[in-house]
Parts: structure tokens; C-alpha cells; sequence
């Protein structure tokens, strides 16, 4: 008991998970599973959220080809792309998840729209500083502004 490993925040919570997806990935190949179900859950999207969904598909197949490339590099090249691997892979489940619940009503899909857009267009700056403007959609539940002009 006096060994045991209770805690592991010296390598930091991110480093961590990203280290447990490398070790899911090797041991029961997870990431095929994943990219199977992020493609059959964006498959099932409606016609009218199926168009914010083009970044998340590109973002997909990102993935799914960065992983094959992964698979056959040494431990340590892997373990040095884990972290991206695993930062991708919670944007495209949360991205999922907002497009989905977009598909309930109104309010919803223009939040999936924000989301979307924050997650896959991000830059360093914001110029129309979007979620300042939609706050009132995202926080109060009120009424949507004016529609956003898509790059």
C-alpha cells in the first residue's frame, strides 16, 4: 500500500489522459472505434445542422489519417503526439455533442454554430469576438441576434 501511486498531477491532468489514450490506442486500438462512431454520429446529423458539421469532418479525417501515419512511428514519437491526438479527439466528441443537441431547436443549433466555430476557427484573435455578442443566446437563454455571415 505504501507504494501505491495515488496521484499522478506532477506530469499535469492533460499529460496524464493524454498517456492513458496512447495506452488505450495500443492495447485495444480505441481509436478505431472512436473514428467509427464520430463518422456514424455525424451520418446521422439532420439536414439542418449537417452543413456546420463540414469542419468537424475535416477534423476527423485529420485524425484518422495523422493516426496512420502514428501507427507505425517508434514510442517516442508517439508519445511526443499524444496530447494533440487526445486534444483532437475531445474536440470532435464536444463538437458531436453541440451539433446533435443543435438539432433540437433553434437556440441550440446557433449554439452549435458558436461552438463549432470557436473550436475549428479559432486564431489567436477574435474580431468580431463572437461569444461577447452571442452572450445573451449562450448564458441567459434570450433571443439569437442577427445571423452570423460563415467565412
Amino acid at each position: 500500500m505504501r507504494d501505491a501511486q495515488v496521484l499522478t498531477v506532477w506530469e499535469g491532468t492533460a499529460n496524464i489522459l493524454a498517456l492513458e489514450v496512447l495506452r488505450l490506442m495500443r492495447k485495444y486500438r480505441i481509436h478505431e472505434r472512436f473514428a467509427a462512431e464520430m463518422q456514424e454520429r455525424l451520418e446521422r446529423l439532420t439536414a439542418e445542422v449537417k452543413p456546420l458539421a463540414r469542419p468537424v469532418e475535416e477534423g476527423l479525417k485529420e485524425l484518422v489519417a495523422a493516426l496512420a501515419r502514428l501507427g507505425g512511428q517508434a514510442d517516442e514519437v508517439q508519445t511526443f503526439h499524444a496530447k494533440a491526438i487526445a486534444n483532437r479527439m475531445c474536440d470532435l466528441y464536444l463538437s458531436i455533442i453541440a451539433l446533435e443537441r443543435g438539432q433540437e431547436n433553434d437556440r441550440n443549433q446557433r449554439i452549435a454554430e458558436l461552438f463549432v466555430r470557436h473550436v475549428w476557427e479559432r486564431g489567436l484573435v477574435d474580431e468580431r469576438m463572437t461569444s461577447v455578442r452571442e452572450f445573451d443566446l449562450i448564458v441567459r437563454c434570450k433571443g439569437a441576434s442577427a445571423p452570423l455571415a460563415h467565412s
